[in-house]
């Protein structure tokens, strides 16, 4: 499609004065170097400047993260003081602010503390879980769309991000009321369809971009 000057994106980005989309595809495309990007350079050495999607950033940090998770479950998990060292690793992250590989541990301290938090602090967690629920989802609509209800936006951060998310997991895990929700039968579906949107939602973006900035320029 490339090849056959069927991306706009350049244009789109020149007509909408968006320097994102304007980098997009800015090298000679061929089967060669996209075979090359989907069988392994999407994993090992992604350049957004050269990537045939660049939707697929993430792929290499999960892959390398899946690696952290293996590393710790080998040398940590079976450890008696591997709290104190899990926290030492979060603390870490935070510290050289590592946004990428600090999910992935924040993940392993939410599975090894999954069975003690439903023995002992079941409870606990069926009030409170609601109300923390309802703070990430202020956050998220507040940081993306801007006052919310009248209420002052709260800033977006990367830590903020990942500490919302983290909440949702433990949350969608140990609260029996999210966790049915989350495991209905539309729940599923929407999960089944996700991967696949985020695959396709950037060029439909462009497309609409272009069309909207066209009917602008025309006018």
């Amino acid at each position: 499609m490339a090849q056959n000057g069927l991306f706009f994106n350049r244009e789109a980005g020149v007509l909408s004065k968006n320097t994102w989309l304007v980098e997009f595809y800015n090298f000679q495309t061929d089967i060669l170097g996209c075979l090359k990007f989907a069988t392994f350079g999407v994993f090992t050495y992604f350049d957004s400047a050269k990537s045939y999607n660049p939707v697929l950033w993430t792929m290499s940090i999960e892959l390398w993260g899946s690696f952290v998770v293996f590393s710790i479950a080998a040398l940590v998990l079976h450890l008696k003081r591997r709290a104190i060292i899990l926290a030492m690793i979060l603390l870490y992250l935070v510290l050289v602010n590592n946004i990428y590989y600090l999910p992935f541990v924040c993940g392993i301290c939410i599975s090894i503390s999954y069975k003690k938090l439903m023995d002992r602090y079941s409870k606990i967690i069926f009030f409170a879980a609601p109300f923390l629920l309802a703070l990430v989802v202020y956050y998220s609509c507040s940081t993306l769309r801007g006052v919310l209800f009248g209420l002052s936006a709260m800033p977006r951060t990367d830590l903020l991000n990942i500490v919302a998310a983290s909440i949702l997991v433990l949350a969608g895990g140990t609260h029996v009321g999210t966790r049915n929700f989350f495991q209905n039968r539309l729940s599923r579906y929407l999960c089944s369809i996700s991967f696949p949107l985020y695959l396709t939602y950037l060029w439909c973006s462009v497309r609409s971009l272009v069309v909207r900035s066209i009917n602008t320029v025309t006018k």
